[in-house]
């Protein structure tokens, strides 16, 4: 546990950001909007496609994928970052193959903002 939170420090601060944003506005979604959205109806809450419980639901989700892909990002990242660094010490025309492996781990945090931008449009 010691060791994640020591890579932490190399996470994507926007990411974490965006992902708080994504679940707060989710649990607003799930707790609050069927009652809004139940009183202008007269009292009932549909459970059809593009009800508020799916867009809570997707909300949410897309905060998980944000969050999580962010995490795994930045633990990638800080590995092959340090890692990578110390190979280009040693041996300089290893750059290009030491950011290679960088930019994988970050493809991570990008996926993760992706599958959210789907999830979002999608509800």
């Amino acid at each position: 546990m010691r060791k994640i939170l020591r890579n932490a420090k190399g996470m994507n601060r926007a990411m974490w950001i965006m992902a708080t944003v994504f679940v707060l506005v989710g649990i607003f979604f799930l707790l609050f909007y069927p009652q809004v959205a139940s009183a202008a109806e007269g009292g009932t809450v549909s459970k059809a496609a593009g009800s508020p419980l799916r867009a809570g639901l997707a909300f949410l989700a897309a905060g998980l994928a944000v969050g999580l892909g962010s995490i795994g990002a930045g633990i990638a990242v800080s590995s092959t970052g340090a890692s990578a660094i110390g190979a280009i010490t040693e041996k300089p025309d290893l750059f290009g193959r030491a950011l290679l492996f960088v930019a994988l781990g970050e493809g991570i945090g990008i996926y993760g903002f992706a599958v959210a931008i789907i999830l979002i449009f999608s509800a």
